[in-house]
């Protein structure tokens, strides 16, 4: 009986550490990160970019951040036809660069906090809701 109480609280615990009120957090700190065409990459909380980090999203790949995307340094390009998509605010700071080259798509849907560099050759949508 002991063990059968300690089973159902270790669920519980386990039901609230996965539940829908916990977020992620995805931190780059100096990696190279490559989502390559076709694929998605989807982070459910705040993702941030630091020190030398480097992002490279290919055409036709698919980036969705359900929080806040930090860019306090390094670079993240978005390529040809991919899409970005921030459900938060998007912060580049003032070491950070983000590129959005070619005809895809770029959506945040609060605001962007711009002190680096934001270098748009397609599709920037700022306040849509997705």
């Amino acid at each position: 009986m002991r063990y059968a109480r300690f089973f159902i609280a270790m669920l519980f615990v386990a039901f609230l550490t996965v539940s829908k009120g916990s977020a992620q957090l995805f931190v780059n700190n100096g990696a190279q990160i490559h989502v390559t065409t076709g694929c998605q990459f989807v982070i459910g909380g705040e993702a941030q970019n630091i020190g030398p980090g480097v992002w490279n999203i290919n055409g036709n790949a698919f980036v969705h951040i359900f929080g806040n995307f930090r860019v306090l340094g390094g670079i993240v390009t978005f390529e040809n036809s991919s899409t970005g998509i921030v459900t938060q605010n998007l912060f580049v700071d003032k070491s950070g660069t983000l590129y959005r080259n070619g005809n895809g798509l770029f959506a945040v849907t609060r605001r962007v906090y711009n002190s680096g560099l934001i270098d748009n050759s397609g599709l920037f949508e700022v306040g849509v809701k997705n």
